[in-house]
């Protein structure tokens, strides 16, 4: 088994159109060339229904989320070659007397996804800190699906998210409380830095208002408080910022098919920093989090492009900003982690070539063997 990133994905009509291997050759030598991209997706935390705060209460009553958070993923689905093809059932299908197995989905991985797959081994994948997505159930307390509302209250799962919310908020208080201050010659970021990260607390300016008229020497007694062993405030925000990004449903948000995303057994990159990791931003953040954006500038431009022709919605800025492209690590270049390419045998030569550009030898292996049947 392997870690398979499947491309390109087909339009929701599911219409081969000319572009896709357009797409197709885009992706492969973007991806080639540099290295993988995380790109935005939006998970949805509703606020507790024993909120004390109005706002709260309308966004509740709205079946409207308190927060959404942006993840920055790429994802992987742990499988053989065979399965990215073979067509199954995706889900159970919801009903009114409960789910059922006769009128769920019937496709293959390769059908959601797109015929192409580059192929990581699961253990060297480790090594660039690919990792099991957090799965979660989104239904209420009676197993019901949860979309917000004063009528029901959020399942475990959700209660879970929103702890994570929660920890997040006491953290970037924190984070807060030491802007500025300098420790051992380091100086922690400052309120301007920590807005850039996007850690704010919309529903709380008032009290971070009141850390920022606060005194040094009234902060530096609170700081002495919580000066444990431990990371800056910022960073611990950002790791639990990491553990958000691992969560997706278990059921499809497209059909609402059930477990039909379990089933894809996902694995992701998410973004986050280590020695010999080389990452940077398409979009702006200060320079000790995106140290390469200046060096990277002609490599920024060119991606942008490419990612405003793939979408039909305008690209905003805050989207590229989510967007971070893993270039390298411990000085091997991601194309060097791929193991195999799989394909269908009228994209195999066109694959070679583009590998033959690198110098790199990378099998290509002709899908219609494992199970492809061309549309």
């Amino acid at each position: 088994m392997y870690l398979y990133h499947a491309f390109p994905r087909p339009p929701s009509n599911r219409d081969r159109t000319p572009t896709g291997n357009k797409n197709a050759k885009s992706i492969l030598r973007s991806i080639l060339a540099h290295g993988l991209m995380c790109t935005p997706e939006r998970l949805d935390i509703f606020a507790d229904p024993n909120t004390e705060y109005t706002e709260k209460h309308r966004l509740i009553a709205e079946r409207k989320p308190e927060r959404q958070h942006v993840q920055s993923r790429v994802c992987f689905t742990l499988c053989t070659a065979g399965e990215l093809y073979k067509k199954c059932m995706r889900g159970l299908s919801p009903s009114s007397s409960g789910p059922r197995y006769d009128q769920g989905q019937i496709a293959s991985h390769a059908d959601l996804f797109g015929p192409l797959a580059i192929a990581i081994d699961p253990i060297v994948a480790r090594r660039i800190g690919v990792v099991p997505t957090s799965y979660y159930s989104p239904n209420d307390i009676f197993g019901a699906k949860y979309e917000g509302g004063l009528d029901s209250v959020p399942g475990l799962n959700f209660q879970i998210i929103s702890r994570l919310k929660e920890l997040r908020e006491i953290v970037v208080v924190l984070a807060y409380v030491e802007g500025g201050l300098t420790k051992n010659g380091y100086t922690f970021p400052s309120y301007k830095e920590l807005i850039s990260l996007e850690q704010d607390l919309p529903f709380d300016r008032a009290l971070l208002d009141r850390i920022l008229g606060m005194r040094e020497d009234e902060k530096q007694h609170l700081f002495g408080l919580f000066d444990l062993d431990r990371e800056p405030a910022f960073n611990l925000v950002g790791f639990v910022d990491m553990m958000l990004n691992l969560f997706q449903q278990t059921d499809s948000s497209f059909d609402d098919e059930i477990l039909a995303f379990y089933q894809q057994r996902e694995f992701r990159l998410i973004h986050h920093m280590r020695k010999g990791m080389e990452w940077y931003s398409l979009g702006s953040h200060p320079d000790f989090v995106n140290p390469h954006q200046k060096s990277k500038k002609r490599e920024i431009k060119h991606l942008r492009k490419i990612i405003s022709n793939f979408r039909s919605a305008k690209t905003t800025e805050r989207y590229f900003k989510h967007c971070w492209q893993l270039e390298a690590v411990d000085g091997h270049q991601m194309r060097d982690y791929i193991d195999h390419i799989i394909a269908p045998r009228k994209d195999k030569n066109w694959i070679r070539k583009e590998l033959k550009n690198y110098g790199i030898q990378i099998e290509v292996l002709e899908a219609e063997t494992h199970g492809y049947s061309p549309p």
